[in-house]
C-alpha cells in the first residue's frame, strides 16, 4: 500500500543519493542534449536500463523514439516512473531486472541503449555486465549506446601528515577492502576505490596534488572489452610537478554522452562547478610498499585494471627487487562481516544508544545552500516532469510526529552525512551555538530554538553525538580515524527563519533506541 511504498521511500531518502541525482541539473541538461542527438526521431526503438523514476524514457520519447522501455529492478522507482509517463503511450515501464527480461515473440531488437548505471567508480554498478548481456540478447547488431564512451583521469597525491592516510586505511578496512597483488606483473595494487569529495580535501591543505591531472584508458561502450582480458588492463606515466611522498592516487571519469564527443559530463574536481554528492571523486590508497619520495620532473609509471567487471584497480609499477615472493598479502576484509560496532565508527545512525545513558544528541544551525537544493523536491527536468516522486518522497501536510505539538511540521529524516565533506561547497556555514536536543533516558521529548547569530534565516540543523568528537569551532576540519560522522536536518522551506524552533521525540520503553527511531519536527 501507499503507507509501505512511503516507509520504503524514506529509507530511499537516508541510504542513496537518488534525489540528489534528479537535482543534478548539468547532469539532466546533458542526458536531455544528448538525446536529441543521439535518437532518430521516428526510427529507433529505445532500452533504458535502471530506469529510475523514469526521466531519461521522458528523454527519449520527447526526441522522437517509436518506443520506450524503461526497466528498473526496485518497485517504487518503477511506481513512480509508471506514473510520471502515465499520459505517454510511447513509454512502457516494467518493474524488472533488464537480464530478466526478454521479447516476446515477435518484438523488434532495440536500436538504442541507455542508461546511467554509473557509480563514483564508473563501473561499481555492474554496466559492463549489463550492457554485453542486453547487447547479447536484446539489441540490433548495430545498436548505439548513451553514454557512448568513458575515459578515466588521475593525480597522484601527497597527504599532508599520517593522520589523513590513517583516516583513509580505516574507511577502508570498515568497508572491507584491501590490498592485492600481482606478482607476476610485477605490480603493487592499491586497495579498492574509495569516494571522496576531492576538493574537500585539497581546500583544507591535507591533500597535494603531485602530478597534472593524466589521461589513463577509454571504454568504449558499443565495443565493450571481455571479462578479466588483456584489453581490460592499462599502463601509462605521469609527470611529477611537485616534490612530495606519493600516498594515493585520487582519480575521477569523464563520459561522452554522443558519439561525436560533443556531449560530455565529468566528474572532475573543482572548476566552479555546483557541489555534488551523487557522482564524487575516488582515492586509492597506496600500499606501504608502493609508497616513495618523488622529485619535480620525475615520472611514475601507473597501472590500472578491471577486475570482475565492477571494480577499477589502481598499481604501481615496482622493480620486482621491491617484492618478497615469501611474503603473503594480507587478504582483503569481506564485507559481509562486519559488526555493527564497525558500522557505528562511521554512522551514528546505526547501534542501540541506550548502552550508555550519558550519550547525549546535539544540535547546531547551519546554512548548506548547496546540499539544501540536492534534496529539493523534483519538478520538470528539461521537459521531463519527475514531480510524481514528491507524494512519496517528502511529508504529507498531516504527516507530523505522533506526540508533537498542534501545528507541527513534519520534517525529512536526518541525512547521515559529514560535514567536512561541504568544506568547499558554496557559503556553506554553522550560524548558531549548539544546543543540547535530546539525552538518552531523560525525557520522551524536548523543544529546543535555535537562533542564527547574524540574523537571518537558516536552512539546516545539525545532529551530533557528545561522544563523536566533532568540533563546532572547527566544522570542517579534516575526519579524525574512527570519529563519527554528523547528520544532516533539512528545514521545511516555509519554517526558515533566523529562528527555528524544533521538536524531538523518542518511542517510550527500555529496549535498545536506535537514532533511527528518533522523530523531529519543526514548530
Amino acid at each position: 500500500g501507499d503507507a509501505v511504498m512511503r516507509d520504503a521511500a524514506q529509507q530511499l531518502w537516508r541510504t542513496t543519493t537518488w534525489l540528489d541525482m534528479l537535482n543534478d541539473r548539468a547532469r539532466n541538461a546533458a542526458y536531455a542534449r544528448a538525446m536529441r542527438r543521439v535518437v532518430q526521431s521516428g526510427v529507433d526503438r529505445v532500452l533504458d536500463i535502471g530506469a529510475g523514476c523514469g526521466i531519461l524514457s521522458m528523454y527519449a520519447a520527447r526526441a522522437g523514439a517509436t518506443g520506450v522501455v524503461g526497466l528498473e529492478e526496485y518497485a517504487l522507482s518503477a511506481r513512480v516512473a509508471r506514473e510520471a509517463t502515465a499520459s505517454d503511450a510511447t513509454i512502457s515501464v516494467v518493474n524488472a531486472r533488464s537480464d530478466a527480461y526478454a521479447l516476446e515473440q515477435g518484438d523488434q531488437r532495440f536500436s538504442v541503449l541507455v542508461s546511467e548505471l554509473l557509480d563514483s567508480a564508473l563501473l561499481g554498478e555492474g554496466w559492463l555486465c549489463v550492457a554485453r548481456d542486453a547487447r547479447a540478447r536484446l539489441l540490433e547488431p548495430n545498436s548505439r549506446s548513451m553514454p557512448r564512451r568513458a575515459r578515466v583521469f588521475f593525480q597522484l597525491v601527497d597527504f599532508d601528515g599520517d593522520d589523513m592516510r590513517a583516516f583513509f586505511e580505516h574507511e577502508s578496512r570498515a568497508l572491507g577492502n584491501g590490498f592485492w597483488r600481482a606478482r607476476e606483473h610485477g605490480v603493487v595494487w592499491c586497495g579498492k576505490a574509495q569516494q571522496a569529495h576531492a576538493d574537500a580535501w585539497m581546500s583544507s591543505g591535507r591533500c597535494r596534488p603531485l602530478s597534472g591531472e593524466t589521461a589513463f584508458f577509454e571504454i568504449d561502450f558499443e565495443r565493450l572489452p571481455g571479462t578479466n582480458a588483456p584489453d581490460a588492463r592499462w599502463t601509462t606515466t605521469c609527470d611529477v610537478v611537485d616534490d612530495g611522498v606519493v600516498d594515493g592516487v585520487v582519480w575521477w571519469w569523464e563520459i561522452d554522452l554522443d558519439d561525436a564527443g560533443e556531449v560530455r559530463y565529468s566528474t572532475a574536481p573543482g572548476k566552479g562547478k555546483p557541489w555534488s554528492h551523487h557522482w564524487r571523486q575516488c582515492v586509492a590508497l597506496a600500499p606501504e610498499r608502493a609508497r616513495k619520495s618523488v622529485t619535480k620532473g620525475e615520472r611514475v609509471d601507473i597501472v590500472s585494471a578491471i577486475i570482475d567487471d565492477v571494480d577499477i584497480r589502481m598499481g604501481f609499477v615496482v622493480p620486482s627487487d621491491d617484492i618478497d615472493e615469501e611474503e603473503d598479502e594480507e587478504p582483503p576484509t569481506s564485507a559481509s562481516v562486519i559488526t555493527d560496532a564497525s558500522l557505528v565508527v562511521a554512522n551514528p545512525w546505526h547501534g542501540a544508544l541506550r548502552t550508555s545513558t550519558s550519550c547525549r544528541i546535539f544540535g547546531v544551525g547551519a546554512r548548506f545552500p548547496e546540499f539544501v537544493a540536492s534534496k529539493a523536491k523534483l519538478g520538470v527536468a528539461f521537459g521531463a516532469d519527475v514531480s510524481a516522486a514528491n507524494a512519496l518522497l517528502y511529508p504529507l501536510a498531516d504527516d507530523a510526529p505522533v506526540g508533537s505539538p498542534e501545528g507541527a511540521i513534519a520534517m525529512l529524516p536526518p541525512a547521515p552525512f559529514r560535514i567536512f565533506d561541504l568544506a568547499a561547497s558554496r557559503d556553506a556555514a554553522i550560524v548558531t551555538a549548539s544546543r543540547s536536543i535530546f539525552e538518552i533516558g531523560s525525557a520522551s521529548s524536548t523543544t529546543t530554538t535555535f537562533e542564527s547569530v547574524d540574523g537571518a534565516a537558516f536552512d539546516c540543523v545539525v545532529l551530533f553525538r557528545d561522544d563523536q568528537g566533532w568540533c563546532t569551532d572547527a566544522p570542517f576540519a579534516p575526519p579524525i580515524p574512527g570519529t563519527l560522522c554528523q547528520s544532516i536536518l533539512i528545514i521545511p522551506e516555509h519554517a526558515r527563519a533566523a529562528s527555528v524552533t524544533m521538536w524531538c521525540g523518542a518511542p517510550l520503553g527500555d529496549d535498545a533506541l536506535s537514532m533511527l527511531e528518533l522523530r523531529f519536527a519543526a514548530l
